[in-house]
């Protein structure tokens, strides 16, 4: 058994972990529902911790829903069993100690003690100190293209423990990502408890190779600010294809054919900015002006995927 197999299964993760998802009215399985879960909870927990350890623990297969986007489009929401949503858990509880301290500081989203408030004072911070010049962008349709394989590659290296990322592995395949036959898997499940920890270390390497090319940035999940004091310098113009630049000095990748338009601001004031005014980082931060008609530079939404290599 893994050292971070067992910390999963150690009864202090495991009580903070069902003290986090008590209320959760999923059925525990396909065949035990929430009121059978609640007379016989301890042999529930407990036969799980023991298929943790021995390498008998399999996910059962998701429910999926369609659900409607506000821009009228669709998004399938994958719902877990509250068997796996406790697993997954246990595994993120394990895995932050481990991963927080190598996460980069202008990361805000899906971690402990961070938020939009804190994303939003860092970015006030690089303006009232002359980075008024900022490129707001997003990568396009993220969670539904994250590759496993790549993804894989980021597990072996930050996560030590070969049996847990046996787990992940299953988790990842559980929903049907590929695009055809021959298609490689790709996807992340946007409702998985693990799915959030997951973005982070996939775009971590991201964040390293903005911090390498001094280029100023505040990240939230996909959605990103990118700074320079104007327009004409070299910082700005590398935002020209921020994950483009990022390919040369960190092995990252882009699907250039999916660019998409992007906002560029001058910002002007701060004055009214709150966390209440905006869903998300990335969803119009900032108050200001657009740049002129003559802007010298093709800002490109950052396409698609940066991948580790």
């Amino acid at each position: 058994m893994g050292h971070l197999i067992a910390e999963m299964v150690a009864p202090e993760n495991m009580n903070r972990a069902w003290r986090h998802l008590r209320y959760d009215k999923a059925p525990w399985s396909s065949r035990i529902d929430s009121d059978a879960l609640r007379h016989n909870l301890p042999l529930h927990l407990l036969s799980l911790a023991r298929e943790l350890q021995t390498g008998h623990y399999h996910p059962i297969p998701v429910r999926q829903f369609m659900i409607n986007k506000p821009d009228g489009g669709k998004r399938v929401l994958s719902v877990y069993y509250l068997r796996d949503k406790f697993a997954q858990r246990l595994a993120v509880q394990a895995l932050e100690p481990l991963t927080e301290s190598t996460f980069h500081a202008n990361s805000y989203a899906y971690r402990p003690g961070r938020g939009v408030n804190d994303a939003l004072a860092c970015a006030r911070e690089r303006v009232n100190t002359g980075w008024s010049w900022t490129v707001d962008a997003d990568i396009a349709t993220f969670f539904d293209a994250v590759p496993h394989a790549l993804l894989s590659r980021v597990l072996k290296r930050k996560v030590p423990d070969r049996q847990l990322r046996a787990i992940v592995h299953t988790w990842l395949a559980l929903g049907p990502h590929t695009q055809g036959f021959l298609s490689r898997r790709r996807g992340l499940l946007q409702g998985a408890v693990i799915s959030p920890l997951l973005c982070n270390l996939y775009l971590d390497p991201l964040d390293r190779a903005w911090a390498a090319s001094n280029i100023p940035f505040v990240r939230y999940a996909d959605d990103f600010l990118l700074f320079a004091t104007k327009p004409r310098t070299r910082p700005m113009q590398r935002l020209n294809t921020p994950t483009k630049d990022c390919a040369s000095s960190a092995s990252h990748y882009t699907h250039a054919r999916r660019a998409w338009p992007t906002r560029i601001w001058c910002i002007s004031s701060v004055n009214h900015w709150s966390a209440a005014s905006c869903a998300k980082t990335g969803d119009r931060l900032v108050a200001g002006k657009h740049p002129p008609a003559c802007w010298p530079y093709r800002v490109v939404r950052a396409a698609s995927l940066p991948v580790s290599g």
